[in-house]
């Protein structure tokens, strides 16, 4: 440009060279001023190619100057000659001299704007030139704007509102805001907003720039760069994401809690009304909801419901696709989608747009997350990018929490299963955790047990004493035993309590455990346990004292029956043999209560031996009747017995069974009414036992009698009476019976008569004995 510019500007003044020369030499000008027009083609060589082309063209115009005077002979004086080459010299050099000046400062303008814009070019930004406003003028962008937005510089530079139409609407009343903050203050522009592709993508860029003056000193434009920021912007966005939700992962109490809070926290981020988390069933191989999370003013129940009665497979509807494909999945319209499983519910919604990420650990996919939106969108990059790594902290809190719980249930199922209460209470005395058997002590569940304090669940005593022990336990630092009475619907238990701080990873006390074992049984057994001692030791002395006493009674009592005895023989008055009969009647009496004491002392002692062998029950019962038929003759009582056919054979001491016998048919006879009856039962009964019933027709005794008839010495007022007695028969008859294996007992109605049942081991019969009486039965039938 600059070469053809020089050629014609050599033209031209060659040509006004010989076109001044032609003309004046036709014309014959004398006139020497008019000589000077020749300054124009020396102007015009000095401007066009510098100071030596000027000083050349200069001489030219001397040279041709001069030879228009010799052709038109003209004088020639050398001051005019001098004159004329003096300035047209001047003017070729000095004018060539600014002009070479002024092209060497334009050609280094030119080449330091050349640098200028190759370094804007290379710079990975948007650099512009512009007015304020959304419709200003874009002076300069650089070419950059085309890789980084899509737009040629053309496009940008010819549309005044390109700026403002491709800015994201969300942003667009800030970024106006900050323009005319910095166009007010004058103070350089610093403003970040997202502008739209041309491809749809939006794209994050901080705008710097500073401000250009008029010369009024007005703010006119901007100078400034559009940095890409999007990778920042994500990047900032992902660490915030990422830090909400581990924060939420953290502070959640349970896997539900978390898993919860994460879908909530992403959903809020981006705008999202519904998200669901889908778990992995390692061993069925297929995929079920484990949380929903959805906006207020969306139907979620109806879409919580649709999926839980779904077990999709791999490559199953949007979460199976995302579990199948392990990458996430965009459906911009998931109503026109035929995968989706769910389209009665998405529509019942208002759903449109879906995403699916998969939760992956490692290589092993636990789970997949799904969100939706009620509004239509195109594929958003920045959540795409910002899903995985999120879904990846999901991953590791569910496998570490699905491990923590694991572990949890199997220590609570533990602590449930064992045989003590177990808990533990923080330093404000509210209980952390507790076991099962808890529950049984206050009446509600564990998990709303846990939280509490012990105000709020037992009496204020009870709780003032537990509270007690805690605070001494945390005050000495070590573990300590209580003994602590806590109330039940049964009474108050007592538990052995065993307390010990728990201390955190720097060694302070920050919570008391406990181990309460209830040992209201134990400590029930042990007071039995040491009043039976007692009694051992009472019964012992007793019985000690009574086979003493006997021994030392029988000594002297025989004397004085055998005196008795010569005395009866000799010849006595009427009066003397009376007094010989009441002494020897008191003196068999109390032998007879002597012999009692002795038996009983020897039976409690142990010392009493009984020999067992089969006795025919039916034999003895008759035996004993005809003993007693002279007493019950004088009192005109009727005796009755009744036998089974096969005679009922006990296992027994013969003697001591027929004592008994003979002890409850006398007190039959003697207790009853005259005129009155006595019946004895034999029978055998189920479990191979034979029983004997002694029923009279007496007084009766009454219920809350019933059980000190077998006390020794107990006549129940029968000692008012005429009735001869000593109150033993009872209790030793008991005795022996339990010493026999068997057991006696008595009921009584009261005006009606009394019973008394003997109940004995049958012996065993041998196989041959047992047929004979079996044809012996068959026979008499």
């Amino acid at each position: 440009m600059r070469r053809h510019g020089r050629v014609i500007a050599f033209t031209a003044a060659t040509v006004l060279f010989a076109a001044t020369f032609a003309i004046r030499l036709a014309a014959g000008d004398p006139d020497h001023t008019l000589g000077l027009t020749y300054a124009l083609p020396v102007a015009i060589v000095a401007v066009a190619f510098g100071r030596n082309a000027g000083l050349l063209a200069a001489a030219v115009g001397v040279a041709l100057w001069i030879s228009q005077r010799l052709v038109l002979d003209a004088d020639l004086m050398f001051v005019e000659v001098l004159s004329r080459a003096l300035t047209y010299g001047l003017m070729g050099g000095l004018v060539g001299h600014f002009m070479e000046r002024g092209a060497r400062a334009q050609r280094q303008l030119e080449d330091a704007e050349g640098g200028y814009r190759a370094l804007l070019e290379r710079v990975p930004a948007i650099v512009y030139t512009a007015d304020y406003g959304p419709q200003g003028h874009w002076s300069y962008v650089s070419p950059k704007i085309e890789p980084i937005l899509g737009y040629t510089v053309d496009e940008w530079v010819g549309n005044p509102d390109a700026w403002f139409e491709r800015m994201h609407p969300d942003d667009r009343e800030q970024a106006m805001a900050a323009e005319e903050r910095s166009r007010a203050t004058g103070e350089p522009l610093d403003s970040e907003y997202r502008m739209i592709a041309r491809d749809g993508t939006i794209l994050w860029f901080r705008d710097q720039a500073t401000v250009v003056h008029d010369r009024h000193g007005r703010a006119a434009m901007l100078q400034g760069v559009m940095l890409d920021i999007t990778s920042r912007k994500r990047a900032e966005d992902e660490l915030e994401l990422r830090y909400a939700v581990q924060k939420g992962l953290a502070e959640a109490a349970s896997l539900d809690e978390g898993l919860h809070g994460v879908l909530r926290t992403v959903a809020a981020r981006f705008g999202w009304k519904l998200g669901a988390f889908w778990v992995v069933d390692e061993r069925e191989q297929e995929l079920k909801l484990s949380d929903l999370w959805h906006a207020e003013d969306i139907e979620g129940d109806v879409f919580e419901r649709a999926s839980r009665a779904l077990r999709l497979r791999r490559d199953e509807g949007l979460p199976g696709r995302a579990w199948g494909q392990a990458e996430p999945i965009w459906i911009e319209d998931v109503r026109a989608e035929p995968s989706i499983v769910r389209k009665e519910a998405v529509v019942a919604c208002g759903l449109r747009t879906a995403v699916a990420c998969p939760v992956v650990s490692g290589n092993h996919v636990r789970g997949v997350v799904e969100f939706f939106t009620d509004e239509a969108r195109s594929v958003d990059p920045e959540a795409l990018w910002i899903l995985p790594p999120v879904c990846a902290l999901l991953a590791d809190f569910v496998s570490t929490r699905a491990a923590i719980e694991e572990h949890r249930r199997r220590f609570q199922a533990v602590l449930d299963n064992a045989p003590a209460v177990v808990f533990a209470k923080d330093l404000a005395g509210r209980y952390l955790f507790v076991n099962r058997r808890l529950e049984k002590v206050v009446g509600i569940p564990a998990e709303q047990i846990e939280g509490k304090t012990n105000h709020e669940l037992f009496p204020a005593d009870v709780a003032d004493e537990l509270a007690k022990h805690d605070r001494a336990v945390l005050e000495a630092g070590h573990q300590a035993e209580f003994e602590e009475e806590l109330p039940h619907e049964d009474g108050v238990h007592t538990y052995l309590t065993v307390k010990f701080p728990l201390r955190d990873a720097l060694g302070n006390v920050n919570a008391v455990c406990g181990i309460s074992t209830d040992v209201t049984e134990l400590k029930r057994v042990q007071r039995e346990l040491d009043e039976r001692a007692e009694l051992e030791r009472s019964t012992r002395a007793k019985t000690e004292f009574l086979s003493r006493v006997s021994h030392e009674l029988r000594t002297p009592l025989n004397a004085i029956l055998g005196f008795g005895q010569v005395l009866e023989v000799d010849a006595l008055t009427d009066r003397q043999r009376n007094s010989v009969a009441q002494i020897m009647k008191g003196g068999r009496h109390l032998l007879e209560l002597v012999n009692d004491l002795l038996e009983i002392s020897r039976i409690e002692s142990g010392e009493l031996r009984v020999s067992l062998a089969p006795v025919d029950v039916a034999q003895a019962v008759h035996d004993i009747v005809l003993l007693v038929e002279p007493l019950a003759g004088e009192r005109s009582v009727s005796i009755s017995q009744h036998a089974e056919e096969t005679p009922p054979i006990a296992l027994a001491d013969e003697q001591r069974l027929k004592q008994v016998l003979l002890n409850l048919v006398s007190n039959a006879i003697k207790y009853n009414r005259e005129g009155g009856r006595v019946d004895i039962a034999v029978e055998p009964v189920a479990d191979s036992r034979i029983v004997v019933r002694v029923t009279d027709t007496g007084a009766g005794i009454a219920p809350e009698d019933i059980e000190r008839l077998f006390s020794p010495f107990e006549r129940l007022g029968a000692e008012q009476t005429a009735v001869e007695g000593t109150g033993l028969g009872l209790a030793l008859s008991r005795l022996m019976v339990e010493a026999m294996n068997g057991s006696l007992e008595a009921s009584s109605v009261h005006g009606v008569g009394s019973t008394f049942t003997i109940e004995l081991p049958a012996a065993p019969v041998p196989e041959e004995q047992a047929a004979g009486n079996q044809a012996f039965v068959q026979a008499g039938r």
